[in-house]
């Protein structure tokens, strides 16, 4: 049996605190108004990214919405929806913080849904670079796009069947080759299941094509013919592999997977999607089929989501604790584990040999199942260590967003303050960056401000 507690949700056990929200809230301003470039309203770049790019925007209109509740001040329904709000004066004070600030408009976060949606659609509807469905192992696969023209608006030069990144393993992080399908899928269901929160109908229109990603990576249903059940997860392990097609000649130590945190993300989204539809098959009058489904996905993605995140503890997160029993070796110095194969633990990553990058792949992104992802007796351990490498790599920290992973463990570590301090120091252009583009300031800033405090007791 695996406990699965009281499932996931868009926000944080505690309401932003009152300190943060008017920075948060000067933030959510420009936030709000992010513009999603051209190239990914027509789907023509990569899988990956662009799922970064919808989830971000995803969390600030979420985060913007969050603010709102609060300037509105009903207390009940916020007591509700924050279980870790033992001082309701702390409520009231988020509460009061809320309503003295400017907000974004409704109208502000309307058109942001609206654009959202757009480009959530285009991916399944009528993107440059379609998703194809693989008979042979049976997923859902995409085209891959040989992008040419400057900037945001070229274009893809290649048209179905004309599909290079079935051919090139090396293009779209091997997506055509299964690689990485559950990070790239599911950025892509959390930006699905924000749309479908805010629009019930365009939800229950829209499930069915949702449900073509889930069915890839994660399929709970034995009885689908068109898919594999539970592609990704190791069910023995309770472990994900990022690893598609493998063999001994190019893979000699097996399949692998680097990034822990965005597995558990993937199954975040899961859970949020089905929990969403759970709701919106209820409202919208589903049929009896379509609510079961709708539970099916909830419940099989809060499953994934806990045996993942135990999975990460124990394999990737690494204590130097006699109160936490370690599955490596002493030998092993290391705080956390780069990549896991199923016959080597690594401290690397496919894409760079950096310190910093194998602890901050296993801390991201920043949503509400963090809170459970990240122990503070491991972050209080790896906290310092991040900080060292960080400071070592130099620029390359900073310019390729980093650091703003350093900020937010800062404040898991129990020092908001100093956690405040360090992301506003960072220049803004770094949220664009191919490292930050999956985070905003804003969901930063709230990232920081709903961090519950911290007592590490001395061993």
């Amino acid at each position: 049996m695996e406990e699965l507690g009281n499932g996931q949700s868009f926000t944080a056990n505690r309401p932003p605190e009152a300190a943060s929200i008017p920075i948060l809230a000067e933030s959510l301003l420009s936030d709000i108004e992010f513009r999603i470039a051209n190239n990914t309203l027509r789907g023509a770049t990569d899988t990956y990214f662009s799922g970064k790019i919808l989830a971000k925007v995803a969390r600030i209109i979420l985060i913007a919405s969050e603010l709102q509740q609060l300037a509105e001040g009903n207390l009940k329904e916020l007591q509700d929806m924050y279980t870790d709000t033992n001082k309701d004066t702390d409520l009231k004070d988020s509460i009061l913080a809320a309503q003295s600030n400017n907000l974004p408009s409704s109208g502000q976060i309307q058109n942001a849904i609206d654009k959202l949606k757009e480009a959530v659609q285009v991916w399944f509807e009528a993107s440059e670079a379609p998703y194809v469905y693989d008979k042979s192992w049976g997923g859902l696969v995409n085209c891959g796009c040989i992008y040419v023209g400057n900037g945001e608006l070229g274009h893809c030069n290649n048209t179905f069947p004309d599909c290079p990144a079935l051919e090139d393993v090396n293009l779209d992080f091997g997506n055509g080759f299964y690689n990485d399908h559950h990070f790239h899928y599911g950025y892509h269901v959390y930006a699905a299941a924000v749309v479908a929160k805010f629009d019930p109908k365009w939800g229950k229109e829209h499930y069915e094509k949702i449900l073509l990603y889930l069915r890839d990576y994660a399929n709970p249903s034995e009885d689908d013919k068109s898919f594999t059940p539970f592609r990704q997860k190791d069910m023995w392990l309770g472990s994900s592999w990022a690893s598609g097609f493998v063999s001994a000649e190019n893979s000699p130590h097996g399949r692998d997977q680097e990034s822990s945190s965005e597995a558990i993300a993937a199954y975040e989204a899961m859970a949020l999607f089905g929990k969403v539809m759970a709701h919106v098959m209820e409202i919208e009058g589903g049929t009896d089929e379509e609510k079961q489904s709708a539970k099916l996905v909830r419940n099989t993605g809060e499953l994934l989501t806990m045996t993942e995140l135990k999975a990460a503890s124990r394999y990737w997160h690494v204590y130097s604790s006699p109160t936490h029993e370690n599955t490596y070796p002493a030998g092993y110095k290391e705080l956390v584990v780069g990549m896991m194969y199923d016959t080597m633990a690594s401290f690397q990553t496919w894409f760079s040999y950096l310190p910093l990058v194998s602890y901050g792949i296993q801390l991201m992104p920043f949503t509400p199942v963090a809170e459970m992802r990240d122990d503070p007796e491991w972050i209080s351990q790896m906290y310092p260590v991040y900080v060292d490498d960080c400071n070592s790599a130099g620029d390359f920290c900073i310019d390729n967003g980093w650091s703003i992973i350093q900020a937010g463990i800062c404040a898991t570590d129990g020092k908001r303050d100093e956690a405040l301090e360090q992301l506003l120091a960072i220049p803004k252009k770094v949220f664009n960056s191919d490292g930050g583009n999956g985070q905003s300031l804003s969901n930063t800033i709230w990232y920081i401000a709903t961090r519950k405090d911290v007592t590490i007791e001395a061993n």
